[in-house]
């Protein structure tokens, strides 16, 4: 593979990468940028608000699962809670694969490393 790809948005894509990172003509840089692109498919999570705190009020439970922001709302004198849920428009979705399909292809890639 010369270049790596500029746009990768369908399964298919996904199938022509790892095919050309695992032959011989693929640079170790290239390498690496389908690494970097298969480890960031495996970042699913993201902060949804989840409820406004009283002052004194703890968060439901501990990082990362939930976390509290200080002098939040209009006044700056409210405490906002999110929880880290599965974000249902993460690209792993969108291309429609799995943690173990990017994890099997991450294996793959640095088998040919």
């Amino acid at each position: 593979m010369k270049d790596f790809p500029k746009i990768i948005a369908t399964k298919a894509d996904i199938d022509f990468l790892i095919s050309n990172l695992g032959s011989p003509s693929a640079t170790v840089e290239n390498k690496k940028k389908g690494l970097v692109f298969l480890n960031g498919l495996l970042n699913t999570k993201v902060y949804q608000f989840d409820k406004t705190l009283t002052a004194t009020e703890p968060a439901t439970g501990p990082e990362p699962d939930y976390k509290v922001l200080e002098n939040q709302g209009e006044n700056n004198d409210e405490r906002h809670q999110f929880v880290f849920v599965e974000d249902p428009n993460a690209k792993i979705h969108k291309l429609g694969l799995t943690v173990a399909q990017v994890q099997d292809y991450i294996t793959q890639v640095e088998g040919a490393v």
